[in-house]
């Protein structure tokens, strides 16, 4: 009796260290197995917030240049559109210009010629 209480004892003791072996493996396991999770998802969300960066920027500088192309377009329309308007100004201007002068030639001219012919009348009255 007292050999198969020790045999007991025994068995119970291995079992008990078994199982303690068993959670301690099962703990390191365990352990390993969060850690290597936590690595996973901090490299992945490094990867991600790494990737976010670079598809803002990437966003922000084509945003940049298309509007430094929109300003330069718009400012090149502007200025053609001055060149423009300011051609047709000093177009208008010479139109003007050309046309007072001619009024002012046909005016004069009329001006002369009705001199003449009140001094010609003059000259035949008096003759």
């Amino acid at each position: 009796m007292a050999l198969f209480l020790m045999r007991l004892c025994s068995f119970v003791i291995l079992l008990v260290i078994k199982f303690c072996s068993f959670m301690n493996l099962f703990v390191t396991e365990l352990r390993s197995f969060v850690i290597l999770l936590v690595i996973g998802f901090c490299s992945f969300m490094s990867l991600f917030v790494t990737e976010l960066r670079s598809f803002v920027i990437l966003l922000v500088i084509g945003f940049c240049s298309f509007m430094s192309l929109f300003v330069t377009e718009l400012r090149s329309f502007v200025i053609l559109l001055v060149i423009e308007f300011c051609s047709f100004m000093s177009l208008f201007v010479t139109e003007i210009r050309s046309f007072v002068i001619l009024l002012v030639i046909g005016f004069c001219s009329f001006m002369s010629l009705f001199v003449t012919e009140i001094r010609s009348f003059v000259i035949l009255m008096v003759i």
